[in-house]
């Protein structure tokens, strides 16, 4: 309450609070794409607070551009160094929405040559990753190349893991299926 002789007698908007069915209706609407601000004007609270939530429910953050400013961009793949061994990505920004952005995460022991093989596969239209190939042909999106971290072959596979388990899948291009026994036999014979 005001004191008495205040001049502001201003009426304040009251503060709203999210109870536990709001919490989970803003970390699906989260992971299915919705921006903060989005979320923040739908439910009539700050960004901090829709932050705090899903900071609080650990969900995920989405890739965005302050990430991306620490990865080596490649302009050309033909300029990349035949040795270099670690994780890549291909991310696809959106040219009328800059936070919108997808991304693909890969490892290989060879970058140079795993490019070449994607940029290969997208150009003719023939990807194996049917999301990554939308995204490709999609004027609205433009394709950048980054190495995300170069490390040494035996790690090249935990730091690819944890590459992809840092951000929330809804950004994600990768695939995880789950493969069984008879798939793996011809490679664990090897």
């Amino acid at each position: 309450m005001r004191p008495k002789y205040s001049k502001d007698h201003a009426t304040r908007k009251r503060k709203k609070f999210l109870n536990s069915k709001d919490e989970m209706k803003i970390i699906k609407e989260y992971n299915g794409g919705l921006s903060i601000s989005k979320l923040s004007s739908r439910y009539s609270v700050s960004k901090s607070a829709i932050s705090s939530v899903l900071k609080r429910r650990n969900v995920k953050c989405r890739i965005n551009n302050s990430h991306i400013k620490w990865w080596k961009k490649i302009n050309d793949v033909e300029q990349i160094d035949k040795n270099i061994c670690g994780i890549y990505g291909l991310y696809f920004i959106n040219k009328n929405d800059h936070n919108d952005i997808k991304l693909y995460i890969g490892g290989s022991t060879n970058i140079k040559a795993r490019l070449k093989e994607h940029m290969k596969y997208l150009g003719s239209n023939k990807h194996f990753s049917k999301n990554m190939q939308k995204y490709f042909n999609n004027n609205n999106y433009k394709l950048n190349l980054a190495i995300i971290k170069e490390c040494d072959e035996n790690s090249v596979m935990q730091e690819e893991r944890v590459a992809q388990h840092d951000y929330n899948r809804s950004c994600l291009l990768n695939t995880w299926l789950p493969c069984d026994e008879n798939d793996l036999l011809p490679y664990l014979n090897k």
